[in-house]
Formats: C-alpha cells, structure tokens, sequence
C-alpha cells in the first residue's frame, strides 16, 4: 500500500501507531490533520506542515506545525509526544481564537502561580479573582487537550465582561460536574470531578451549602494541587488537624498549590490560620 493510502486508512490515527511510520513533510501534516478530527474538529491540509482547523463551530484557523515537525525530526524517542502536541496545538489554537461562552471554566493556581501567567503575557493578563490570599480563580477556555487562560483579547471575542464571563464559568462547572464522585470514609473526604478541574470544586457552591449545614456549619477544604479537593466535616473529632496532615503529605508529594485550609462561610471561603 502507498505511504499516502496508508495514512488516509488510519482511522482513528493514533499517535503511538503513526510514530512507526516514516513519514515526510506531507505524511506528517496529513497523519496531524487525522487525529485533529478525532478531536471532532475539522482540518484541512492547505500545504505541507500547514492546517486549517475548526472547532466548536469556529470559522477556522490557520495552524503551522513547524515547531512539532523539528521534535519529531530531532527526537526519534519523542516522535508519539510530538504528533500529540500538534493535534492539541491544533485544535487549542481554533478553541482559543473562536471561544465559545459554554467552554468557559474557572480553575485555582496560587498567587505564584498567577503571577509567573501574568508575566508572560504583561499587555493582557489572565482574568483572576481572589479566594484567599494566596489562592485565585482564572478564568479558562476548556479544551480537550489542554486549557487556555482568559484575558481581555478572549473576552472581547466572546463580547462578555469580566462578571458575566465568571458567573457563566461557574454555571458550566456546575452543569459539568452535578455531582462530583466522593471517597473516604471521614473526617476527611475528597471530592473528584476529572483532575482538570477537582480543586475548581471549591467554587462550585451546591456542593458546599448542605454539606456546611449536616457538619453544624463548620466544614474545612483545601486544594493542595488543581486535581485535588480535599473537605474535613469540622462536626467530627480531630477534623482540622486531620485535613492539615492530608494536606502535608500531598503537599510534599508535588502540590503547587500549598498547605493552607479554608473555612466554609456563606460570604465565601476564609483562611484558617
């Protein structure tokens, strides 16, 4: 068979099956378009390492795979990563440069965290509220292969203001995750949504109101790391130091989130010192 009829023939295309392949210019860009519309996106080969993608309904963007061709050529190794990344680049840049109001989401990072995000991009920072003072929402884009954070330039393409993109994040958190899986058998408990978001839970308040009142109002979080929501029942005996040694242990095991604990108010979450 035809290198070219082989590749048209990889459905779905498959990073880890196409790596073995060897492919040139035109084979790869045509192998990166295939797992692009296993994404359920549309893309169109315009040239040699030159896409045309269209997510969600966008009116499609122009995607050079330059940049993923070099990693495929450099690192024979890395040859499977560098097909992922440029089927995510792909799809992201047309998510990104065609937001739609329903893939709006909030995720938390630490004020390090914000500032490192807002340095690389100075003219146009992330879109950011505070929950503590060392923790922060940002507004995000969902994408299936990675996030994208808000700023003004998305904003303006979406035609929403800042609170009205934020209330309608939260409400999409809400009609992801209704309800969100529970483990543990007490006084600690974690909540899962699906890694990405787990530690956003923390700003999703219908799981908090009633779980506040059976605890008699004293309930405990904290989120060690985005893909970790850790809750204490502040009712149960040694709930807070409990929560404080899961949440060392997580802490030391790679969190970049940190150690601190927040209490449950119905003004919002307030720091346990």
């Amino acid at each position: 068979m035809p290198l070219f009829a082989l590749l048209l023939s990889m459905l779905p295309a498959r990073a880890v099956d196409a790596a073995a392949l060897p492919l040139d210019q035109h084979g790869f860009t045509h192998v990166v378009a295939a797992m692009v519309r296993d994404r359920d996106c549309a893309a169109t080969v315009m040239a040699p390492l030159q896409l045309a993608v269209a997510c969600a309904g966008g009116t499609g963007s122009a995607v050079s795979l330059a940049r993923a061709w070099r990693m495929w050529n450099d690192d024979p190794t890395q040859r499977d990563q560098a097909l992922r990344a440029a089927a995510g680049a792909a799809d992201m840049v047309d998510r990104i440069g065609h937001p739609q109001a329903d893939r709006l989401r909030m995720v938390i990072r630490s004020r390090a965290q914000l500032a490192a995000l807002a340095k690389r991009r100075p003219a146009d920072p992330p879109a950011a509220w505070p929950i503590t003072e060392d923790l922060w929402a940002l507004l995000v884009l969902d994408a299936p292969s990675a996030l994208g954070f808000v700023g003004q330039t998305e904003l303006t393409r979406l035609g929403m203001g800042r609170e009205a993109a934020r209330a309608q994040a939260v409400e999409n958190l809400r009609l992801a995750f209704p309800a969100p899986v529970q483990q543990g058998d007490g006084p600690v408990y974690m909540l899962e949504a699906d890694g990405a978001y787990d530690a956003s839970l923390l700003l999703h308040p219908d799981l908090w109101v009633g779980r506040a009142q059976r605890a008699g109002g004293v309930l405990y979080a904290a989120t060690p790391d985005p893909g970790v929501l850790l809750w204490a029942d502040g009712a149960q005996a040694d709930a807070l130091p409990t929560l404080r040694a899961v949440v060392s242990q997580a802490v030391e095991a790679g969190g970049s989130l940190g150690p601190g604990v927040v209490r449950w108010s119905e003004d919002g979450w307030r720091t346990v010192e």
